[in-house]
């Protein structure tokens, strides 16, 4: 196995992050968790919640590999985890949304774009009581596609609302190694 991380890439509602967690129980996957100032969802365990001082500590010290906020939250990436990803015979995944792609030039990585189509993304945002995101959700999907994103993407897979299974299965099929990005001088 190629020593990398596989960055799923997508915007909020598509499965990025359920497909995670398939490849996780199904196919022998590691997460890479996200630190968050955000309380934690349930059945949520890729995330880390500290409080806005811990995230803040973690921040001067120099611990974090990529950072961002969002909707008044903080989310990072702790740089031993970065390091335990890419050094693990094991492959090791995160989702991010398609903006964060840039930040993880710096690693051996692989990322994966998953999108839906416009009608399929919105009922499941509605029916997941987050129908104020769709507007939202919309635009990091077509960011997706836009040249200075797509050309760091290394393959494109569309999820269908209940087969994230067979999504799962489909990426963890994928030839992983041929399609290594290694990192940028």
């Amino acid at each position: 196995m190629v020593e990398m991380l596989v960055l799923l890439c997508g915007s909020s509602g598509v499965g990025r992050s359920e497909c995670l967690k398939r490849l996780v129980a199904d196919h022998g996957w590691v997460t890479v968790p996200w630190l968050t100032t955000r309380a934690p969802r349930d059945g949520e365990r890729d995330r880390i919640s500290v409080s806005q001082g811990e995230f803040e500590d973690a921040d001067r010290a120099g611990s974090i590999f990529y950072r961002f906020e969002f909707h008044g939250h903080h989310y990072a990436i702790l740089r031993r985890h970065v390091r335990a990803a890419v050094e693990s015979p094991l492959p090791h995944g995160t989702d991010v949304l398609p903006s964060s792609l840039a930040a993880f030039d710096a690693v051996a990585r692989v990322a994966i774009g998953i999108t839906a189509d416009a009608f399929d993304l919105g009922a499941r945002l509605d029916a997941a009581g987050r129908g104020q995101r769709r507007l939202t959700a919309e635009l990091e999907s077509r960011l997706l596609f836009e040249p200075a994103v797509a050309d760091r993407v290394d393959r494109v897979l569309v999820s269908h609302e209940g087969k994230l299974a067979e999504l799962a299965g489909e990426l963890a099929a994928l030839p992983l190694p041929s399609l290594v990005r290694r990192p940028r001088a």
